[in-house]
């Protein structure tokens, strides 16, 4: 196995390494590690991650799919054969530059960017948000290397990707649970599905999702839909002019009374009178 050097990669001034890697190129791509981090974005076809000392570990790869590997982690991409062509965004930074950001924005519980395990985390981009993130990995190839473009775009990832989210009780989740939670908690149509969809976006039955997420994050299915719902509601009743009843529905309940009652019960305040409390602009 290859350990690939930050000094090795010869970007000279450059604050961060950034490649437009093609099928043609799988000859590099054979299992390694290495002492710098990485971000990689999925621009086309498919292929496979694998991962672990002896690579025996192994996730699917595919446009939509973001991964993080760190130097705890040791990989290699193999690309499946297929009609068309696999293609991904490579952008590497060093240690040192990634733990004062990491520390400042305090993203070590970012769902992406964990560092626990053999296996490198992922994620899997919300559908709002597909063609944005494909955007700025594919304009990073032709942004000048300065440490504000590479911050600015790190911070944009981690925003898209679940970093706005408070998912700390489900640290010892499965990664695809927690990727699941990410994308239906960012994507409206998903959330009004509700425990059904989530279900579904998992790959678990309904019985199998409430036992793992009784045992590891303390809540069933729907508690978590609800909190989900009342915190979308209490983001657009603060930051928008929808009027209460496009919010409700907005948020994913159907009933207008059911969502007072929800909505009282968790903020202490009608919809309306939390409305008032926060929506005063400052100029």
């Amino acid at each position: 196995m290859r350990v690939l050097e930050w000094n090795s990669l010869g970007v000279g001034s450059d604050t961060m390494h950034v490649a437009y890697v093609t099928e043609s190129e799988k000859g590099s791509w054979r299992l390694h590690g290495h002492d710098f981090y990485e971000l990689f974005w999925v621009d086309s076809g498919r292929g496979t991650q694998i991962y672990g000392e002896s690579g025996e570990g192994s996730m699917p790869l595919y446009p939509g799919v973001v991964g993080f590997v760190g130097p705890s982690h040791v990989h290699g991409i193999e690309a499946k054969a297929a009609s068309e062509r696999f293609a991904f965004v490579n952008i590497a930074f060093s240690a040192g530059v990634w733990h004062e950001l990491r520390d400042r924005y305090d993203l070590a519980d970012h769902p992406l960017f964990g560092e626990n395990g053999d296996a490198p985390p992922f994620s899997i981009v919300a559908r709002d948000f597909v063609r944005e993130v494909g955007s700025l990995f594919r304009e990073m190839v032709h942004a000048p290397r300065t440490a504000l473009v590479r911050d600015c775009f790190l911070l944009s990832i981690a925003r898209r990707t679940g970093a706005d989210l408070s998912f700390r009780n489900a640290a010892n989740a499965p990664a695809s649970l927690r990727q699941a939670l990410i994308a239906v908690s960012r994507d409206p149509e998903l959330l009004r599905g509700g425990p059904a969809v989530l279900a579904k976006e998992v790959g678990y039955s309904a019985s199998h999702l409430s036992r793992v997420m009784r045992a590891e994050m303390g809540l069933s299915p729907s508690q978590w839909i609800l909190n989900e719902r009342i915190r979308r509601a209490q983001r657009l009743l603060v930051a928008t002019n929808l009027s209460i009843v496009e919010v409700a529905l907005e948020a994913g309940f159907d009933n207008l009374s059911h969502f007072h009652r929800r909505f009282r019960e968790s903020a202490q305040e009608t919809p309306l009178q939390y409305r008032k409390q926060r929506s005063k602009a400052v100029v």
